[in-house]
């Protein structure tokens, strides 16, 4: 792409972004989501305990929780610092980051085949995904920016392999990973990827693992002081503490409800009694345990659950989740269709995921909420079907151990997503969706363009 084209990319995918922010905002609160307060109340917590010594001393604060990597926390710490503590500053620098993640997604995209760039870079530009997110007070747009660097970095090292790309990978991949701790077990996708690129291109063995090394040094200068300080703060030389909670009361709970029908609900309650009953067998106060120790005991209250459930049902379960969030649409991630009635999903009971969803339909129904996601569901399924064609680009527009690769990115996040339901998840592999759909409706576009190409030939022809 030019620079020309790069720049009005930028330009129309922020353009689109400020129209969607105008048309939904309706004060601070419309900005915010469900786990937004969460981080606020991280920032209030770091700016008290860091007041004495500055801004800057936030960046090795002891008082930085460890229930969430401090990359978001420390961005909106850093704005509410320098502009104060309004969100729509903090949303305004998302719209901006976001619209980079566009221009991004295209390079992606020409690094595969270049006459994908500039249609691949439009549909990002219009993904409702991306711009409902970056307009609310969540850590999914800076985290996507940094991950997508790393996905194109990773294809051009494999499409040329080289140091410099192998470096830019595990940088932003580190970046990305002090933001969302999702992509805790990513670097072995990435090293996979690095390792694939230095065979297929026969660099040599010794060559390919100075890469990978080189590649998990930039990560582990970016990652390695938050484990060191979580060693010598906790004992715990872990990213978050975080794991165990999420673990106990969402994995299995949402797992339990797509397998059983068992209420959401219910078995949190119970997950909560099976963990006070591990302590006291074990003659623990939870008082006693710090954040890690917790979350050790959250995490193995959960794999014991969840080894009950047997591993069809679990297989299951995360079948369903998986099927879930692809067939989600984004418009539910909207604030004025988020406050319309409607049923909340955790709580719809059913006997199965199908029927679970069903019976969520059934109780929207009627209702303006219906009438609004039904039709985009259908798209988002009709969309689902065109991207599933465009595998069939592959070993054309797209190169087969890129393309492959990328295809394996998706598989981690909708395994790690598993059953917890809900279309923020689906952010991260909305670059690869975008570039299926791009593939897949590319030839659709050119038989077009030829077939009323034709006619205006013919008609030349006889004058």
């Amino acid at each position: 792409m030019s620079r020309r084209a790069t720049l009005a990319l930028f330009a129309a995918a922020l353009a689109l972004r400020l129209v969607y922010l105008a048309l939904v905002y309706d004060g601070p609160d419309s900005l915010k989501a469900p786990d937004s307060r969460a981080y606020e109340e991280a920032v209030e917590h770091l700016v008290e305990g860091s007041s004495a010594g500055g801004p800057w001393s936030w960046a090795v604060a002891s008082t930085l929780k460890p229930e969430r990597v401090p990359g978001y926390i420390l961005f909106l710490a850093l704005l509410s610092e320098a502009f104060g503590g309004d969100p729509l500053l903090a949303v305004l620098a998302q719209l901006v980051i976001d619209s980079a993640s566009v221009v991004v997604i295209a390079r992606l995209a020409a690094a595969l085949d270049p006459r994908l760039a500039l249609a691949s870079g439009l549909l990002a530009a219009a993904n409702l995904n991306m711009i409902a997110h970056a307009a609310t007070i969540l850590s999914e747009t800076l985290f996507l920016l940094p991950f997508v660097l790393s996905l194109h970095a990773t294809v051009l090292y494999m499409r040329r392999p080289g140091q410099g790309a192998a470096v830019a990978a595990g940088a932003a991949l580190g970046v990305a990973m002090l933001v969302r701790s999702a992509v805790l077990f990513f670097p072995a996708v990435l090293a996979a990827g690095l390792l694939w690129g230095a065979l297929s291109q026969r660099i040599g063995v010794r060559r390919g693992l100075l890469h990978l090394g080189a590649a998990a040094l930039a990560l582990s200068l970016l990652v390695g002081p938050l484990l060191v300080r979580n060693t010598v703060v906790f004992g715990h030389g872990a990213l978050v503490s975080q794991s165990g909670y999420h673990a106990a009361f969402w994995v299995y709970p949402a797992a339990r409800e797509l397998a059983t029908g068992i209420p959401f609900a219910q078995s949190q309650r119970e997950v909560r009694e099976r963990y006070e009953a591990r302590l006291r067998a074990r003659g623990l106060g939870e008082g006693e345990l710090n954040p890690f120790g917790v979350s050790g005991e959250l995490r193995a209250v959960a794999r014991d659950a969840l080894a009950e459930m047997g591993p069809g049902a679990v297989v299951g379960a995360w079948a369903a989740g998986i099927a879930i969030n692809l067939a989600a649409p984004a418009i539910l991630a909207v604030p004025p269709v988020q406050a319309l009635d409607r049923p909340a999903f955790y709580a719809t009971p059913g006997r199965s995921a199908a029927d679970k969803v069903w019976n969520y339909l059934s109780a929207a129904s009627g209702g303006l909420f219906f009438w609004i996601v039904l039709p985009a569901a259908v798209l988002a399924g009709a969309v689902r079907l065109i991207q599933l064609a465009g595998l069939a680009r592959i070993g054309r527009e797209l190169p087969v151990a890129p393309t492959l690769w990328l295809l394996l990115t998706v598989l981690y996040v909708l395994v790690v997503t598993g059953p917890v339901t809900g279309v923020k998840y689906r952010l991260p592999i909305e670059p690869v969706l975008v570039i299926l759909l791009t593939a897949a409706l590319r030839p659709i576009a050119g038989a077009m363009f030829r077939h009323r190409r034709k006619p205006a030939q013919a008609a030349a022809s006889t004058e």
